[in-house]
């Protein structure tokens, strides 16, 4: 930074001052700078034995201030792009598992109980999920209880009601003047509209059915003497439809049972086989000891 004959002259003033160092300020054409030099004496054996100088451009602040607002406006336009793509990308992958859980929603709200939730890969999300799947099995299960139940009713209600209609109208049209016959037919009656209301009873205990503790009345009793009990409220419906219902039994054995819901059982079975036994209108019920 310095030429021979600028050195000479600082080496000569240094020699000159009774000061150790000196700062030296000058101006170079050839740089375009102003140029700090510190000349320092060196002593040995308090003898002056040589000049040490260290020199450096002195550069203009402005133009370097300029130059960091520049870069710092670019860094700061560079951060904010960044910035944005990175939420444009994490707002997306958050909002994607929220709108698959809405469309699995609306599937849910039409009645479409086997739809899937999936949450995605966040945890609040999935956390979401495993909620709505939970929800969605317990509703499926709650629909295919109502179902159930409507079919229960449906088919437990058939019996009595036919019973009922046919002896009804066996009175209107047969035994209205035969007055033993008419009781008969009145007490068979009377007989299917308490089970008939015992059924309904049931039916309406929703609470019971659903977490599955229905109380059984537990009873002994001989099951051949219900079997022919059952079969005998049927020989009048038999007679007026052209049914032939043959019964054979085991030896009469005492069980232990609720007499209510085996009599719904049998009375079930003995129905379900007019309805389907064909054009011949032969129905077998068969008691088999095991």
């Amino acid at each position: 930074l310095l030429d021979r004959f600028k050195l000479e002259q600082y080496i000569l003033k240094l020699h000159l001052r009774t000061e150790n160092s000196i700062i030296f300020t000058d101006f170079s054409p050839q740089l375009n700078s102003k140029i700090l030099t510190i000349g320092s004496k060196i002593y040995s054996d308090n003898e002056i034995v040589g000049y040490m100088f260290i020199s450096t451009m002195i550069s203009p602040i402005t133009p370097t201030i300029n130059i960091l607002k520049q870069q710092l406006i670019y860094i700061t336009i560079i951060l904010i792009c960044i910035g944005l793509l990175v939420s444009f990308f994490m707002s997306k992958s958050i909002v994607k598992p929220i709108c698959t859980i809405t469309k699995s929603a609306d599937k849910l709200a039409s009645g479409s109980y086997r739809v899937k939730f999936d949450g995605g890969k966040f945890d609040e999300t999935q956390k979401l999920a495993n909620t709505l799947n939970y929800a969605s099995t317990e509703i499926s299960k709650v629909d295919e209880l109502q179902r159930d139940l409507i079919a229960n009713v449906s088919h437990d209600l058939r019996t009595p009601l036919t019973m009922l209609k046919a002896y009804a109208e066996m009175i209107r049209d047969l035994s209205g003047d035969n007055p033993k016959k008419r009781l008969e037919h009145l007490n068979i009656i009377i007989d299917e509209t308490d089970r008939l209301a015992l059924l309904v009873n049931d039916m309406l205990d929703l609470s019971k059915l659903e977490n599955g503790s229905v109380p059984l009345n537990i009873s002994e009793f001989y099951i051949t003497d219900i079997l022919n009990d059952i079969i005998d409220k049927y020989k009048g419906l038999s007679k007026s439809m052209g049914y032939n219902i043959h019964f054979s039994a085991d030896e009469n054995v005492l069980v232990n049972c609720d007499l209510g819901k085996i009599e719904q059982v049998i009375f079930n079975l003995i129905n379900n086989a007019i309805n389907y036994t064909g054009d011949d209108k032969q129905v077998y019920v068969k008691q088999i000891n095991d």
